[in-house]
């Protein structure tokens, strides 16, 4: 940790997630949720897509250290969920780029937009992202999000998270074939 934070201290996005981590996990340090958030943020801002992502995971389900009913130290925010996972979207993040399109599809931290939802839940569909695949089945299946009811279509994708062994898509495959 020692490393890390000197690289930090000197502007290294990469030493600065990590010792995010560090913090997050408490692993050599004691657990600091704040510390976490700060060395995050600096390290997503430079650009790093590890810390983009992991913002956009903290922020969906906040830090989730609220034993005895107290609240979390970061509460989930459905605003900055969005942001990093975009941010992270843009940069390729297959994951970041599947809650791109759940945040677009379920109106979580912007606007809700089937069209941008399907567009960014299919750059992740194809890069085999089991959860984006199934979701670009129920898109094609139920005709919304700008596309065509095809049935066809639905199954392919179907049969794609299927082979990944989604449940439910397996049982959609089942309906379709």
């Amino acid at each position: 940790n020692e490393l890390y934070a000197h690289a930090a201290e000197k502007g290294h996005a990469k030493a600065r997630f990590h010792l995010g981590y560090n913090y997050k996990n408490g692993t050599g340090v004691a657990i600091d949720f704040n510390r976490c958030v700060e060395l995050y943020e600096q390290s997503a801002k430079q650009g790093y897509v590890n810390a983009q992502f992991n913002l956009c995971e903290l922020y969906r389900t906040g830090s989730l250290d609220n034993e005895n009913g107290e609240p979390m130290t970061i509460p989930e925010n459905d605003q900055l969920h969005f942001k990093w996972a975009f941010a992270a979207a843009k940069q390729g993040d297959v994951n970041g780029q599947a809650y791109t399109g759940e945040c677009y599809r379920n109106g979580y931290g912007v606007e809700q937009n089937d069209e941008s939802g399907f567009e960014w839940c299919m750059k992740a569909a194809e890069q085999d992202d089991v959860e984006a695949q199934y979701f670009i089945g129920q898109y094609y299946e139920n005709g919304f999000g700008g596309v065509d009811l095809d049935l066809t279509q639905a199954l392919f994708w179907y049969r794609k998270a299927a082979a990944q062994g989604r449940q439910s898509a397996m049982e959609a495959v089942e309906r379709l074939a």
